[in-house]
């Protein structure tokens, strides 16, 4: 899929939103999905000349700290996690403080109401239960 992927990227650039996001989304997903370093670069550079309706901005988030973590980095926006034991870890955050700023200025919610979302979707795929009050994580 990575070879195809690469050509498909090199022939035609990155997939835009035009009407429906669909190819966008697949797109985004196998780059992120690729473990190509080189190619998540490229990606992520095509993606910063674009700017909304075409990209959605958040979106760099998710490309940037899959980068970071793939050579070794701390993540920026906090966009990545594992799942443990039914338990939500998310991955180790640069300067964690000052997250929140960063996932604002790319239009995320903030990392606290994150937890929460992932914590409520895994729930409701595991069929565990919800708890109120603060978040375990």
């Amino acid at each position: 899929r990575t070879i195809i992927l690469k050509r498909l990227f090199a022939t035609c650039g990155i997939a835009l939103i035009d009407g429906s996001d669909r190819a966008y989304k697949a797109m985004l997903t196998l780059v992120l999905h690729s473990g190509d370093i080189n190619l998540m670069q490229r990606y992520l550079k095509a993606h910063r000349s674009h700017n909304t309706p075409n990209v959605i901005i958040a979106d760099r988030a998710l490309v940037i700290d899959k980068l970071r973590i793939l050579l070794g980095q701390k993540q920026l926006y906090g966009t990545q996690f594992t799942i443990d034991r039914n338990s939500i870890v998310i991955v180790d955050i640069e300067d964690e403080l000052e997250v929140d700023e960063r996932r604002k200025k790319l239009g995320l919610n903030t990392l606290s109401q994150f937890r929460k979302s992932l914590l409520k979707n895994e729930c409701a795929a595991t069929n565990l239960p919800v708890f109120e009050g603060p978040s375990p994580l």
